[in-house]
């Protein structure tokens, strides 16, 4: 695993939550959707851990994060455009 880095496979967002699909590192596919009120749903193959998901809201922008195999994918949305990026984190994904 070294070397490598998640692959975002879609990512799309609405005003009530934004939904991410991306291939981690240790081949396992998470498909997660993370809701403004902070709660969040998600599906996973090929890996008994759990992602660690976050939520936060910053005034007009919502802030999403989805942690596995220390790497985050950053979702931010303001209501008109999305950013992502692909981090490395040393926060542990949760069995």
């Amino acid at each position: 695993m070294a070397g490598q880095v998640p692959s975002v496979v879609s990512c799309s967002w609405s005003p009530s939550s934004t939904h991410v699909l991306y291939h981690c590192v240790c081949h396992s596919e998470i498909d997660a959707r993370v809701f403004r009120s902070g709660s969040s749903l998600f599906h996973i193959n090929g890996s008994p851990v759990k992602p660690v998901i976050k939520a936060s809201i910053e005034g007009d922008k919502f802030h999403t994060s989805v942690t596995h195999c220390n790497f985050a994918v950053n979702i931010t949305c303001d209501g008109s455009s999305t950013r992502v990026s692909v981090d490395p984190t040393e926060i542990r994904s949760l069995l």
